[in-house]
């Protein structure tokens, strides 16, 4: 016998045995099905209660992952909060449950369970059930008893061909990699989710006709043991024909063709046609991509392909907001265009006022920005970056007026791995305590890597990353200082196989600069740590070494780190205790000579469509006299 692709559950074989699965439901008798039927119909009571008949369900024998998939299948529970209209219709769905549950049972591989049903204590079919409806007092007790019996394994998992039924293959299948082996529990979803992974890997080779036409499922009740036979039609194999692109309007054609994973002629492969969806999906002009092959082989013997694409707004705008009792408010708007020129290049022109209530209006925090991104620059895989920046900053460590400008290409190496170099000038006039106010010119050869192998860019769960930045800043390029000047942080996220319900979350934050001893670095270059960026509850920069005045001085090394676990607690709401440490130090490299600030705290998040919106209150663990009690932190986004 054998069962198509998509159906729920493998078809079984019977082998001889003693053993036989039994269903503890009575067999059906007319006299006694009509006498339940008369006593209901005779009972003056019966209509008027089952008008409003209330039952409460309880599922016994069960427990875990068996015991959700009894709850989800039966209609027992899933009805259970709504009147059920009379004693007939409650009957008629605890049998229907017998089978849904049998069904449930065996998806898990107890092949010789059994499931009863019992409705105020007795059976569905009882003679005496009417009476025993009606001499309740509250919601009709229903109860599902199950024993599960022993769990059946899988034995031997045989291939062949569907056209003739023999173990001959066109391609070897790496059996390691469909997800079962023999000794695995007998779960229908594992052999179901097995089968989608052989026809993936039958693609993989060059067959896109390729399915696994079919299962065969023998139980051997004597070893309790189920053999499974994958019945695998490969098809002919394949070379990409030509390419077809529909949808578009405003983006240039050219640039869809070039960023293609393939060539015509290239042989068949479901990964080339994944890449290029993703390649065009990250242009960010394109609402959605679709990617499919034809029915059929051309001519040629070769499978057309179809890119249909649609576009989206040209222009988009934004507004944010955040606080935080040690900076103040902060707002942001900005403008963009997703396609400038028709090559899908980005461009976003952004305003931003910081440090509202914290400082006087004339000393409040502005900038100005542009990026510009061009795609597909000479290659493919590579992008042309443009930044520009004004500044007029005024912290507690120092006042900043500045611009700043940077050219450079951005590479794709992998999926996780992406690369950046360029050139950046800046110009800029600071003042601070230590060298009160001066000039600097800067010019660097900055270059960077970022490492990406989470789930989730706004909120990962699970994976690692890791990114640092190396900007050379030299006089022989034109620079007031030869500051070399290294930033990096990596954080990693843990899910305890919770679907994301608890999730530990690490980070740790190192920089390092050389070059100059720390009186003459420009402020600006320092490093600073304090504030919802690196250590919550305290001040905005100002862990680390003050001068006089209680101010920042800022340092040539960094050391941070943080420890957050998010726990999900009811709906889109998750509660997320935190500590934080770190300080800045003179030295080139942290050396820890210096004693380390730590802040623990408490927030909340809550899940939106373009991420957490986070509401974080912390406190100073070995806080100085300058440091307040508590600070609060409001913003968009995880905290790393």
């Amino acid at each position: 016998m054998g069962l198509k692709a998509g159906n729920n559950k493998p078809n079984v074989g019977h082998r001889k045995t003693a053993e036989r699965v039994h269903r503890t439901v009575k067999p059906f008798n007319l006299v006694l099905t009509a006498t339940i039927v008369l006593a209901v119909m005779l009972c003056p009571a019966t209509d008027a209660l089952g008008q409003d008949m209330r039952y409460r369900t309880t599922i016994s024998g069960a427990d875990g992952e068996l015991l959700q998939a009894i709850s989800d299948s039966a209609t027992l529970v899933a009805l259970q909060d709504e009147a059920v209209p009379t004693l007939g219709a409650l009957v008629r769905r605890s049998e229907d449950d017998i089978d849904r549950v049998t069904r449930a049972l065996r998806s898990f591989g107890h092949y010789l369970g059994t499931v009863e049903v019992a409705i105020a204590g007795l059976p569905p079919r009882d003679p005496e059930l009417a009476e025993a409806i009606l001499a309740a007092t509250g919601p009709v007790e229903v109860a599902i008893e199950v024993e599960p019996g022993p769990q059946f394994t899988i034995g031997l998992i045989a291939l062949v061909n569907a056209a003739d039924d023999t173990p001959v293959l066109p391609e070897a299948i790496d059996m390691s990699e469909i997800g079962i082996v023999a000794g695995d529990p007998a779960r229908s979803d594992a052999i179901l989710t097995a089968e989608s992974r052989l026809a993936r890997q039958m693609r993989g080779y060059g067959y896109p006709f390729a399915v696994v036409e079919g299962r065969r499922a023998v139980v051997d009740f004597e070893t309790r043991a189920m053999d499974v036979t994958y019945l695998l039609e490969f098809g002919p194999q394949a070379q990409f024909g030509t390419i077809e692109i529909e949808g578009l309007e405003q983006v240039d054609r050219g640039l869809v063709t070039a960023l293609a994973t393939f060539d015509e002629g290239d042989q068949f492969s479901p990964g080339a046609l994944t890449d290029y969806r993703s390649a065009l999906t990250e242009l960010g002009v394109f609402g959605s991509v679709r990617v499919r092959t034809a029915d059929s082989l051309d001519a040629d013997g070769r499978i057309p392909v179809t890119i249909t694409v649609a576009e989206r707004k040209r222009r988009f705008i934004g507004f944010g907001a955040d606080f935080a009792t040690s900076e103040g408010f902060g707002v942001n708007g900005f403008w963009g265009h997703r396609n400038l020129f028709g090559g899908a290049e980005r461009l976003r022109l952004g305003l931003e006022v910081a440090r509202i209530g914290e400082n006087s209006a004339s000393d409040y925090d502005y900038g100005g920005t542009l990026n510009f991104r061009k795609p597909a620059f000479l290659i493919p895989e590579q992008s042309l970056l443009i930044t520009a920046e004004l500044r007029d900053e005024n912290p507690d460590a120092f006042d900043r007026t500045g611009v700043k400008s940077t050219i450079g290409v951005e590479r794709r190496l992998s999926e996780s791995l992406t690369v950046d170099a360029g050139i950046s000038f800046e110009y800029e006039e600071v003042t601070d305590d230590i060298e009160g106010s001066d000039e600097f010119t800067f010019v660097g050869l900055p270059i960077g890597f970022r490492w990406d192998k989470t789930d989730d860019l706004l909120n990962p769960t699970t994976g690692s990353r890791l990114s640092a930045v190396f900007n050379p800043l030299l006089e022989v390029l034109g620079s007031t200082q030869n500051i070399l000047r290294l930033r990096t942080n990596g954080s990693t996220y843990y899910d305890f196989g919770t679907d994301g319900e608890t999730v530990v979350a690490g980070l740790v934050g190192l920089g390092a600069l050389a070059g100059e001893d720390l009186e003459d670095v420009s402020a600006s270059k320092r490093f600073y740590a304090g504030g919802g960026g690196t250590v919550r509850g305290y001040d905005f920069q100002s862990v680390g070494p003050l001068d006089a005045n209680d101010d920042p001085i800022g340092g040539r090394s960094l050391f941070h780190f943080s420890l957050e676990l998010r726990q999900r607690v009811y709906g889109d709401f998750s509660l997320v205790p935190f500590i934080d440490g770190g300080t800045v130090f003179e030295s080139e490299y942290p050396d820890f000579s210096d004693e380390l600030q730590y802040g623990a705290g408490i927030g909340i998040r809550y899940a939106t469509a373009i991420g957490p919106l986070r509401f974080d209150v912390a406190t100073p663990l070995n806080g100085r006299d300058r440091d307040d009690d508590v600070a609060v932190y409001i913003s968009l986004g995880q905290a790393f």
